[in-house]
């Protein structure tokens, strides 16, 4: 055991130390009802809405709109929105942590032919319902509808196996019929 633990005379300070300790988790300081550890962020160097950013991105949202739900910015204008969600983009520790978080998203989503299909899927209907201009709504909709089988033509044909002899027989009825139309 933590001989740290031993020395503390606080019995409340001790628990909340040992599940602290269990759980893997930082134990908080406070003075009286005010925590006095810093909020440290579960990425090093990134602000609460540069992870949030991060998490829409991530979860499929557009850069501008990640930007939008990050930080709140549904009145800026459409060009302030791109500009600062460039900025954020060009950010390394931005940039680094989202690579992390897609290639672990690729990797789960490539793990699962169904788990692919469905994304794709529901990544078209997306597209298709966001689209501005109609063209894009249609070829959405349309890779959409092959991706079912919407617009493949099926042609079926069945196969009877037949003995050589049974084909001999049928071929000189047929002949036998030609020579007597052909006779005639």
């Amino acid at each position: 055991m933590d001989k740290g633990l031993l020395n503390i005379e606080n019995p409340a300070e001790v628990s909340e130390r040992l599940r602290a300790a269990v759980q893997g988790e930082e134990t908080k300081r406070t003075k009286g009802s005010k925590d006095m550890t810093k909020d440290r962020s579960k990425h090093s160097g990134l602000t609460a809405r540069q992870q949030a950013f991060v998490e829409a991105v991530s979860k499929g949202l557009t850069y501008s709109d990640a930007y939008r739900k990050a930080y709140g910015a549904e009145n800026s204008t459409p060009q302030t929105i791109s500009v600062e969600a460039n900025r954020l983009l060009n950010n390394p520790k931005i940039a680094v942590l989202l690579e992390r978080k897609l290639e672990r998203q690729e990797s789960v989503i490539l793990a699962s032919k169904a788990a692919t299909e469905a994304h794709i899927k529901q990544r078209l209907l997306e597209h298709a319902n966001d689209f501005k201009t109609e063209s894009g709504k249609l070829k959405a909709l349309e890779l959409l509808g092959k991706s079912v089988g919407m617009f493949t033509d099926r042609v079926e044909s069945t196969v009877i196996k037949q003995s050589p002899e049974d084909l001999k027989k049928q071929l000189s009825a047929h002949l036998a019929l030609l020579d007597g139309e052909v006779k005639h």
